[in-house]
């Protein structure tokens, strides 16, 4: 949303380049949440987790894109809810408001990947293994963003090849 002083508010156009920003942002913050909350996961979050997994399979397998969006922002939650960084945390949320977490939508077989990719991501976090979790997210969230890029390329969107996409590196 675009908010200009006594002119009003308006939602911004979807353009290549606010997706790759957002896939840039979450890349980088839910990452690093995932990385900081696995360790501090407790049982019953763990217990949670597995549920949304089945549920998001169940959405797959009924070919359900409503339920499994649901579901698959609740795991995603799960995942960095014992984040000790507020303002990191604050962050994530923010960024899941908005395009990302809709793919499920409209990309082709998004949510099959995801189903197997959730999987490794549970495994990894009921093992308490935190670097595991935060690479598999991060390669979670980078094959939707080429998933994104592909699906928008082929509408012939400007600037939605892999060879445009914008992904600097990390400091």
């Amino acid at each position: 949303v675009n908010i200009e002083p006594r002119r009003g508010a308006w939602v911004a156009p979807l353009t290549m380049e606010t997706v790759d920003e957002a896939y840039t942002m979450r890349r980088w913050a839910e990452t690093k949440a995932v990385d900081l909350s696995v360790p501090h996961l407790t049982n019953a979050d763990l217990s949670q987790a597995r549920d949304l997994v089945d549920s998001l399979e169940s959405a797959e397998d009924a070919q359900d894109a409503e339920r499994f969006v649901r579901a698959n922002a609740e795991f995603h939650r799960i995942l960095r809810v014992r984040c000790p960084w507020p303002k990191l945390a604050n962050l994530v949320d923010t960024l899941w408001n908005g395009f990302p977490p809709l793919t499920p939508k409209f990309v082709a077989d998004q949510m099959a990947r995801d189903r197997v990719e959730h999987r490794l991501l549970l495994d990894a976090a009921r093992e308490r293994n935190a670097k595991e979790a935060a690479r598999l997210m991060e390669a979670h969230i980078d094959r939707s963003w080429e998933s994104a890029r592909a699906h928008f390329s082929a509408l012939g969107w400007p600037g939605s090849s892999s060879e445009d996409r914008s992904s600097p590196e990390e400091p």
